[in-house]
């Protein structure tokens, strides 16, 4: 087994993500959007000949004092197929980690896997990182919990496991005169987003990143006409005005409604309801047969309770892993993080 990073190239890194099942979060797109950002990124895969073991996008996150850390996000990617061989898992293990520290360094790994918990992935995984040196950490940055909609379901199947109080507010925003519209994967379209994604913050309910990042994520999603990840933008109208909007992200036959955020001045007309139902039948339309809602937490319980109006199966990831690459560094890290 050894390193086959330089022998990777865009559909094959995206049709081996898609066959093992992998989050956006690992496919080409997401990690040509860090670049764009300024993040520098390695792909970073083991295997035996050309058949890839494990794989993960491995981004360099910087932080003040010229520390910096490599973030794995929802990864790495594991082949189902060499789970049971545990030699072979080990050995991919120690490449992979090797690898890391040769390309991006830094001062610790941080490594947010996709495993669900009780899976067999935690089950047989989890020990053998733990062995290479991880310690389990509650710190994320990306969700541990979720909701996700089974899109197999007729349209009326869906709406009937929704709550009674959802169902009434897409029928009532509908009855209201809110419209959906599709928009173009513009520069102006993420800015429209940004501002609505501001207004959320600006009531505490989630972090907004810089308009850069909005922006990245438009031009690249929206330009991807292959195999890997796409983005689509959907506006609620109200008399001609944008008074909300969302943002779905698809990967393979998964939507992700990664984004949202609706003018709380027009928050009497339930667009917020509308948007999602109709970004669940567009996602149901393009053969997707997954819905994530992507996250839910105590901390953000009203947009939680938003999210569980309209069904879906709970699902828990475990908690994070970080690999500490200078003891010191690390130690001095989380000192500044508490």
């Amino acid at each position: 087994m050894k390193a086959i990073t330089t022998k990777i190239y865009k559909d094959r890194w995206n049709d081996y993500m898609l066959r093992e099942g992998a989050s956006f979060l690992q496919s080409w797109e997401w990690g040509e959007m860090q670049k764009v950002q300024g993040r520098k990124v390695a792909r970073v895969a083991v295997g035996d000949g050309d058949e890839i073991a494990l794989a993960a996008q491995v981004i360099r996150h910087e932080l003040p004092f010229g520390f910096s850390y490599a973030y794995v996000p929802f990864g790495p990617v594991v082949a189902k197929k060499i789970l049971a061989d545990e030699k072979m898992m080990r050995e991919a293990i120690h490449l992979f980690v090797n690898e890391i520290k040769k390309t991006l360094n830094g001062s610790f790994l941080f490594l947010e896997p996709d495993w669900l918990k009780d899976s067999e992935e935690e089950q047989v995984l989890l020990p053998m990182f733990c062995d290479a040196g991880c310690r389990i950490s509650q710190k994320r940055i990306q969700p541990e919990r979720t909701l996700v909609i089974d899109l197999r379901q007729t349209e009326d199947e869906l709406l009937k496991q929704m709550e009674k109080s959802t169902r009434y507010n897409i029928g009532y925003a509908e009855r209201g005169g809110v419209t959906i519209r599709e928009l173009p994967p513009t520069q102006e379209t993420a800015k429209l987003l940004f501002h609505f994604l501001q207004n959320r913050a600006e009531a505490k309910e989630f972090f907004v990143h810089p308009m850069r990042h909005y922006e990245a994520l438009a031009k690249v999603f929206g330009t991807n006409e292959g195999s890997g990840g796409r983005i689509r933008f959907f506006g609620a109208y109200y008399k001609d005005t944008c008074i909300g909007m969302n943002a779905i992200i698809f990967f393979g036959r998964t939507a992700t409604n990664l984004l949202s955020g609706v003018n709380r001045a027009y928050s009497n007309l339930k667009a917020a309801n509308l948007l999602r139902w109709h970004a669940m039948q567009e996602a149901k339309k393009a053969g997707c047969v997954a819905f994530d809602q992507w996250g839910i937490s105590e901390r953000f319980a009203g947009v939680s309770a938003f999210k569980r109006g309209f069904g879906g199966e709970e699902i828990q990831r475990i908690p994070s892993l970080h690999l500490p690459f200078n003891a010191l560094l690390y130690f001095v890290y989380r000192l500044l993080r508490g």
